[in-house]
């Protein structure tokens, strides 16, 4: 049985969050499709041993931005020399170029585009890039309709979905009274928010607002799973604040499903998003969340979702009005959901599988 091998290259520092996971545990699920990955910047250290877990190898090039010259030649090497037909490029923008050129360059008959977000942080650069990146890449692939929009305006493009382990994230009452226990929670409403410390993730905002909710609704509690740039900056804000006590900066955890379970609701007020795989995540643990309405409607699957504006106030009301639910029923009902949208990790490794097996033999051209 013949095996396809592909490059996931991943423009962001890998770490725990959906850019990096989603292609990752696609990978680990596809039994005729190779992935290796490369990417500029591994920030986290399990990384190398999930990759090598999921079937394959790690390459850590020279810095893409800083040093773009040497990273387009490391990578037009390594694809040359080990002979990739396709090759999977996962970002935010049309810096996707330089990624795309190094794929040129290095033989690549299949090169795909593959946004993960609905903005940037480098919009004149991204504004230049433009007309190289329409012309380098061959198949254009999104994780939702505002990324794809976003990156391929007036371009046809494929909705790859997030994947889900959606079972992994089930109710689980035993481990709730576990995880409150090891949080120090008792009986106050517990409210979570997992996301990397940087600005697209907006912790100064989530702050503020639960700054104003402990002012009415003192039994509240805030866990913040994550690591990144902006943890210091975050955790001082707190202090500030005078709410460093009813906050709890975890770092990163590698087990999230369990954490979850001692969770009441979760809370999301991103400035801008792709596709936020952790909403999947918390509608399959049957937890109630709050997104910002600069995410896309694509993730809520079940009506638990509440997406509001960027509003302090709006978000402390809906904080001070939240209540226990039945979570084992909810969390039921979004397994559910995640299975019937074709978001589940199983699924979706078929999916993929086989278009890549199709684009390794000659397939569509978009």
């Amino acid at each position: 049985m013949r095996e396809v091998r592909v490059l996931e290259v991943i423009t962001t520092p890998m770490r725990r969050d959906g850019l990096t996971l989603a292609p990752l545990r696609l990978a680990g699920r596809m039994a005729r499709v190779r992935c290796d990955f490369a990417a500029s910047f591994v920030a986290d250290d399990g990384i190398r041993d999930a990759v090598e877990a999921a079937g394959g190898k790690l390459f850590v090039a020279p810095s893409r931005l800083r040093r773009p010259v040497r990273y387009v030649r490391f990578l037009a090497r390594l694809i040359r020399e080990n002979g990739y037909a396709i090759v999977h490029a996962h970002g935010n923008s049309c810096t996707l170029a330089i990624d795309l050129l190094a794929a040129k360059l290095g033989g690549a008959r299949v090169r795909i585009a593959h946004s993960h977000n609905s903005a940037c942080r480098y919009r004149l650069l991204h504004r230049l890039l433009r007309p190289l990146f329409d012309h380098l890449y061959t198949h254009a692939m999104a994780c939702g309709t505002e990324a794809g929009r976003w990156l391929f305006p007036n371009r046809p493009f494929e909705i790859v979905r997030n994947p889900v382990d959606s079972h992994a994230f089930a109710f689980d009452p035993a481990a709730r009274e576990s995880v409150r226990a090891e949080l120090g929670l008792g009986g106050e409403m517990a409210f979570g928010c997992v996301a990397g410390f940087v600005p697209a993730k907006n912790h100064a905002f989530l702050l503020d607002a639960f700054a104003r909710v402990l002012k009415r609704r003192p039994d509240c509690r805030l866990v913040l799973v994550g690591d990144g740039p902006l943890r210091a900056e975050a955790e001082a804000q707190a202090e500030s604040l005078g709410i460093a006590g009813r906050v709890r900066f975890t770092g990163v955890r590698g087990d999230v499903p369990r954490l979850l379970q001692g969770m009441d609701a979760m809370l999301l007020p991103s400035q801008f998003e792709g596709f936020p795989l952790v909403a999947l995540e918390w509608q399959c643990a049957g937890l109630p969340a709050w997104l910002s309405s600069a995410v896309t409607r694509d993730c809520a699957l079940t009506e638990g979702v509440r997406f509001l504006p960027l509003e302090p106030d709006r978000w402390a009301d809906a904080i001070v009005q939240a209540k226990p639910i039945d979570r084992a029923a909810a969390s039921a009902a979004g397994i559910r959901a995640v299975k019937e949208a074709g978001y589940d990790l199983e699924d979706a490794a078929r999916s993929l599988e086989a278009r890549y097996l199709e684009l390794a033999d000659g397939g569509t051209h978009m």
